[in-house]
Parts: structure tokens; C-alpha cells; sequence
């Protein structure tokens, strides 16, 4: 089974009042939160892990998860990437 979760937006509420809050999916400690669980839980795996299996190559995990944001807001850049690279994922 592959879980995917999509993230919109990683930010503080209220910091980008131009911007809709309700589009904000995580705050950046959930949003760490998160991963560290999913680290723990579960199997992270990349786009091309997934393109390999679904074209014969090697079986994902069984409890593959795969994260991914649906734009590309600058609080991806700032915020959401660097919890990414800071919490190994």
C-alpha cells in the first residue's frame, strides 16, 4: 500500500495576510512533527521509488508513504523544505 499525503501550504498563520490562511496545511512544528512520525512509522519513498515500482522495478515497502505539495508557495522554499532536510526525510 502507498499512503500519499499533499501538503498546500507549511507557514505561521497570520504571517501572510495576503494569502488565504485557510490554505495552510501544517504549521511548521506540525509539520515536523509529522515527518519525524513517518519516519518512525512508516517508510518514506520518492517519486522515482514509486515510477520503479509501478514499472516492474523493485516492490515499494508495505507501508510506503510518499509526501508532496500541490504549489509551490515561497513558504515551501523557507520554511517547508528546510524541515524536510533537517529531519532526514
Amino acid at each position: 500500500m502507498l499512503w500519499i499525503l499533499t501538503y498546500h501550504r507549511v507557514d505561521v498563520p497570520g504571517r501572510t495576510p495576503a494569502l488565504n490562511p485557510r490554505l495552510i496545511s501544517a504549521s511548521p512544528e506540525t509539520f515536523e512533527r509529522h515527518l519525524r512520525w513517518l519516519n518512525t512509522d512508516f517508510d518514506p519513498v520518492s517519486g522515482r521509488d514509486i515510477l520503479a515500482a509501478v514499472g516492474g522495478g523493485k516492490a515499494l515497502p508495505p507501508r510506503a508513504v510518499h509526501v508532496t505539495f500541490d504549489d509551490a508557495y515561497r513558504d515551501f522554499a523557507q520554511v517547508a523544505w528546510p524541515i524536510l532536510r533537517q529531519v532526514s526525510w
